[in-house]
């Protein structure tokens, strides 16, 4: 019976691989939710977006507070994830002031794009930009267009050239000087490029969605 068992498993993997990547996808998110609902966690669904995803709200028993979007099998996510761990390593100062300004948008509720808003990744590529123009990381290269940025060849030149030694509540009131210095009519930010540029200014590659956001309210999930 173990045997029948295993052969089974494999099938069922077989399928799995084999089947329409978005009927995948809506068959798993719809158990996940299926799995919150009887643990009674808040949570929306939005299964027929261009990216399905179950929301969980924050609210309930057992949640924390924690309020997340989750997908399956969302290759620009898995390069946002590795661009932020790039700049993360480049400085200890990196993480603790993002932390800070994710507290200071969540706390004023201006860090969510259904609400017209950067959501919060946008807000940490303004963060980036922020230190790569004070000095405190650099731009760090891209190997090609499907690859997000690779901190290892940058980051030992980062640390020995350091230019900002500011402490983090330092860099936190910086921050806030340079968002004063954007015209949301008229700036958008590139982390891949290291600069302010202007928001007509067309993407040079189908990967700068996730090093680029405009200084408004349309910063992309």
């Amino acid at each position: 019976s173990g045997a029948n068992s295993q052969q089974k498993e494999k099938k069922d993997d077989a399928a799995d691989h084999n089947e329409d990547p978005r009927s995948f996808i809506m068959h798993h998110l719809r158990a996940f939710a299926a799995v919150l609902a009887a643990r009674q966690i808040q949570h929306t669904t939005a299964l027929r977006a261009r990216i399905p995803l179950v929301r969980l709200t924050g609210s309930g028993s057992g949640t924390g507070g924690i309020r997340a979007d989750v997908t399956i099998r969302d290759p620009l996510n898995t390069l946002k994830a590795q661009l932020v761990r790039a700049y993360v390593e480049c400085d200890a100062r990196v993480a603790p002031l993002l932390v800070a300004v994710k507290h200071w948008t969540k706390s004023r509720g201006i860090g969510d794009a259904h609400t017209n808003f950067l959501n919060q990744y946008g807000w940490t590529l303004m963060v980036i930009q922020f230190l790569q123009k004070a000095g405190v990381v650099p731009v760090l290269p891209v190997a090609d267009s499907s690859a997000a940025p690779s901190a290892s060849s940058s980051v030992a030149a980062a640390k020995s050239d350091q230019k900002n030694s500011s402490s983090v509540g330092q860099l936190f009131h910086e921050f806030f000087r340079f968002l004063c210095q954007l015209d949301p009519s008229q700036h958008a930010i590139s982390v891949r490029n290291g600069s302010v540029i202007a928001r007509n200014t067309s993407a040079s590659s189908p990967s700068s969605g996730s090093g680029s956001a405009s200084a408004s309210a349309s910063g992309s999930e």
